[in-house]
């Protein structure tokens, strides 16, 4: 009897101190005083039974921690996939190791989709982008373990290390397993890998990420594109682009908005925590033709500025329907205040919206069975035309990329296409224009190496788009070993399809109304 009426009353301590903490946390004039009646609630009167039964008479010795982390994390997995309790020591080092240190990674960024553990976009030249893992690809697996029930965190933590080991991911590519053994480096990443002129008139940005103080660097881009290179429109391409800082989404937004225009606005359950973000700068050179480039690893920031200046009439979206990650997440630290006790609360408090009204998050919208997001929305330029919601950010042009064929598949887990390069480069002295101006005869070098590798090219040689394909990505491979990112672009802006696409749009065009008129017609 005594035990137990000294662990109801440690119960009564440890619930009071969760009220205080709510009270110091969101403030004593909230009007909001659920969390101030929690504990006369009959389901925490229950808990706490349960709590008090399995502490007295489950067949072994449990702790409390062991109990209530449990707990907590499994109260959280009702919520959302963003929404986590991090209190294993190990995950606990992945995450100060990821906001403060330096790891061993594959190079890529996951989510959670459909409830699955789910590639949101492969960053460009890393050893996940060279093993050709794709966006969207399922983790099934990740060396000897099951991700089958396995939160974001767990995730990422078991495929960071030391560089130069190797993980071993299983792969669900649309009801295709695949194996791919990754060596882990150390991952760098440029934001703005490329920029230049892609014609006499057109400027070219490829941003990869937003992160801290890029809008500055991508701002002195834009201006050398149109005060030094005559560029009098501009293509910026945020394709497996997965995001980063909201400031920098903001800046970039606010860089071809007018003054006043609203960016981005974040919703709560507390309308006194909801913002609005709008542009405070002048727009820069005026409503100058703007195409912006998307895909399904475009997420977050991306998706914040995609959606901002296609509701403004500003810009028109080409490609794929973005990856829908519009949540806004607080983060609580339980060691600031106890260093004994240990524990991290990532929690979603907000969401995002575009100027129209469009939720950006696409997983929210699921959860939320009872909030209908209306399909249609309109533009609040001077068009005045039709957008849709549903989450992430549907293009004006939608563009899908193709899936890869099993025997272009065969020829990325083999890593054939690396191992020729590498072996051709290393008996062949070449340069850029080796690169410029391509010889067919190697390219039926390379069929017969794949031969070598087992890989069937009748296979390849049937389809048309397979053999372009992959005499593309042989193309494309030789000009980044040969002269780096910056031949690498080069080349393979002359061939994507997209970009071509937009070159149509931009030619001949003053403004955004031309392009829409041209998009009508299509």
């Amino acid at each position: 009897m005594k035990k137990n009426i000294i662990l109801t009353l440690l119960m009564v301590s440890m619930t009071l101190s969760v009220i205080g903490w709510f009270v110091v946390a969101y403030g004593q004039d909230n009007k909001n005083t659920t969390s101030l009646n929690i504990f006369f609630n009959p389901e925490m009167r229950k808990f706490v039974q349960i709590l008090q039964l399995l502490k007295d008479s489950y067949y072994r010795e449990v702790s409390d921690s062991e109990l209530l982390d449990e707990a907590i994390n499994g109260m959280l997995k009702t919520l959302d996939p963003h929404s986590v309790y991090i209190y294993k020591e190990k995950d606990l080092q992945n995450f100060y190791t990821q906001t403060t240190g330096t790891f061993g990674g594959i190079g890529f960024r996951v989510g959670v989709k459909d409830g699955f553990i789910t590639v949101i976009s492969p960053i460009e030249n890393t050893p996940a982008s060279r093993a050709g893992i794709r966006a969207g690809d399922i983790i099934v697996m990740i060396d000897t373990i099951s991700t089958d029930g396995m939160d974001i965190d767990m995730a990422v933590s078991l495929m960071r290390g030391e560089p130069g080991t190797k993980v071993k991911l299983k792969i669900n590519r649309y009801g295709t397993l695949i194996d791919f053994d990754i060596i882990r480096e150390i991952i760098k990443i440029k934001s703005i890998p490329y920029y230049g002129m892609i014609d006499d008139s057109v400027g070219y940005i490829k941003l990869t990420q937003f992160t801290e103080n890029v809008e500055n660097e991508f701002y002195q881009r834009v201006r050398d594109l149109f005060e030094k290179r005559g560029a009098k429109k501009l293509i910026v391409d945020l394709r497996q682009n997965p995001g980063g800082l909201l400031n920098s989404a903001i800046s970039i937004s606010d860089i071809f908005l007018p003054k006043g225009a609203q960016i981005v606005s974040t919703r709560s359950k507390n309308p006194a925590m909801d913002y609005v973000f709008k542009a405070t700068h002048p727009i820069y050179k005026g409503f100058f033709p703007l195409i912006v480039l998307v895909d399904d690893g475009s997420a977050s920031a991306s998706e914040i500025v995609a959606g901002a200046l296609q509701d403004w009439d500003r810009a028109l979206i080409f490609g794929d329907t973005t990856y829908g990650k519009g949540s806004v997440q607080s983060v609580i630290d339980f060691s600031k205040n106890n260093k004994k006790d240990k524990g991290i609360l990532k929690f979603t408090t907000a969401r995002y919206f575009t100027p129209s009204g469009r939720s950006i998050d696409r997983e929210l919208i699921k959860y939320e069975k009872s909030e209908k997001d209306s399909s249609k929305y309109y533009t609040l330029g001077e068009l005045n035309r039709e957008v849709y919601g549903g989450g992430g950010i549907i293009p004006d042009f939608v563009y899908q990329e193709r899936l890869l064929t099993k025997v272009e598949i065969d020829i990325l887990t083999k890593q054939a296409l690396m191992e020729f390069v590498s072996k051709y480069l290393s008996k062949n002295k070449v340069d850029k224009n080796f690169v410029l101006n391509f010889d067919k005869k190697i390219f039926n070098e390379y069929l017969s190496f794949l031969v070598g590798k087992g890989i069937d090219i009748e296979e390849i040689k049937k389809d048309t788009t397979v053999l372009k394909n992959v005499e593309d990505q042989l193309l494309y491979e030789f000009a980044r070993e040969v002269g780096g990112e910056d031949l690498f672009y080069r080349v393979f802006l002359r061939k994507d399809f997209l970009v071509n696409k937009s070159l149509e749009f931009l030619k001949g065009s003053k403004d955004i109304n031309d392009m829409f008129f041209k998009l009508k017609k299509n």
